[in-house]
């Protein structure tokens, strides 16, 4: 990711020294890493600076799925691994530096998801 960082930021100065054409090649090389680290966000950013040099390019989103193990943020995986591990809701606060109120909404997402009912489920 700092790799795509550093290409966008080359590309945009190439832009402003008249460079296009490396412009583009630093910008496809950015759009590719975000798009491979499933950054849709910064793809879409470098995907309009593209536009802006008549170069097309169009991010993909992939659908995740709805239920089970793979439908799960990355968020919510690492509040239910520590669930798992027994923390609390204040600790999982602490750990990762949420708001309660966030902690609760991953947890309960991660249960319907999931489809338990209790921590307990959760953890076998």
């Amino acid at each position: 990711m700092l790799f795509a960082a550093a290409a966008e930021d080359a590309a945009d100065l190439l832009v402003v020294a008249d460079r296009r054409d490396e412009a583009v090649d630093q910008f496809n090389a950015a759009f590719d890493v975000y798009t491979r680290f499933e950054a849709p966000a910064y793809a879409r950013q470098v995907g309009r600076k593209l536009r802006q040099l008549g170069v097309e390019r169009r991010t993909v989103n992939r659908r995740r799925t709805t239920t089970g193990w793979d439908s799960l943020t990355e968020a919510e995986l690492k509040v239910v691994g520590l669930v798992a591990e027994g923390a609390t809701n204040r600790d999982i606060c602490e750990r990762l530096n949420l708001s309660l109120h966030t902690v609760k909404t991953h947890v309960h997402n991660a249960f319907i998801k999931l489809g338990v009912t209790s921590r307990t489920q959760l953890m076998r």
